[in-house]
């Protein structure tokens, strides 16, 4: 299988495309085809070494991810083989395949894209954690989200604005702000 991967973490010039055998799922694994894969912030410092734990190496990115099942281990029985799946793992969604913790592995319903999949646990349940159970946000209170073009952000604007709050996104320069949100966190061209 192919997957993107380092042998050393300094440079985004340390990584390739290479060929890599594809892994086997242990008893408590389940081995996901991999169709999209989030990049976020800490997927960055992670890749570059700048994250709190290191990762081992050689390394391959990527650690939100959305496909499907295509094996599991013997002591997996939370999802079966076919199932459409997100998933989170420390590395390893920038490959053709993934192998994660049953654990870190959820069904996805068929209304619900990969992509969006991906994205779903880190930004939007980051976020929906920050406005709703540390913020403590209140219909008709004012919320100013710095950042709000960035994968965290973004949910929060939208999050925001469905738990009815008055949202001010605010991000660095003027071409991420193109796309706006309307009421209930719907698109809009105002």
């Amino acid at each position: 299988m192919k997957a993107v991967r380092a042998e050393k973490i300094d440079s985004v010039d340390d990584y390739a495309l290479v060929e890599v055998p594809t892994p086997t799922p242990t008893p408590d694994d389940v081995l996901i085809e991999v169709h999209t894969c989030g990049m976020g912030y800490v997927d960055a410092l992670v890749a570059l070494g700048g994250y709190q734990v290191k990762p081992p190496v050689p390394f391959t990115p990527g650690l939100e991810i959305g496909g499907r099942v295509v094996a599991i281990g013997a002591g997996v029985s939370r999802v079966k083989v076919g199932d459409r799946v997100m998933a989170y793992g420390f590395g390893g969604g920038l490959a053709e395949y993934a192998r994660v913790p049953w654990s870190s592995t959820w069904t996805i319903p068929e209304t619900l894209g990969f992509a969006e999949a991906a994205a779903l646990r880190t930004n939007y349940l980051t976020a929906l954690h920050g406005l709703r159970d540390r913020a403590a946000l209140k219909p008709e209170e004012r919320l100013l989200v710095f950042g709000a073009s960035g994968g965290v952000g973004t949910a929060a604007v939208q999050l925001g604005r469905l738990l009815d709050a008055e949202v001010i996104a605010v991000a660095s320069t003027a071409e991420k702000t193109r796309v706006r949100v309307g009421p209930r966190g719907a698109p809009c061209d105002r």
